[in-house]
């Protein structure tokens, strides 16, 4: 009985930490996605004003 109730225990830490290193990966996405959109506001902002040049 105690090898089964170290085996779920086992199982509980190994989701608890795969669930955290899925955290983890998604938070660094969205830190990366953050990155990317404001170098597309960015460069948004730079053509509309050389486009604002031609007009």
């Amino acid at each position: 009985m105690a090898v089964k109730k170290l085996d779920d225990e086992n199982l509980e830490i190994t989701t608890e930490s795969k669930t955290q290193i899925s955290k983890t990966h998604l938070l660094e996405q969205n830190v990366e996605i953050d990155r990317q959109i404001q170098e597309l506001q960015e460069s948004k902002e730079r053509n509309n004003v050389l486009l604002s040049e031609f007009e």
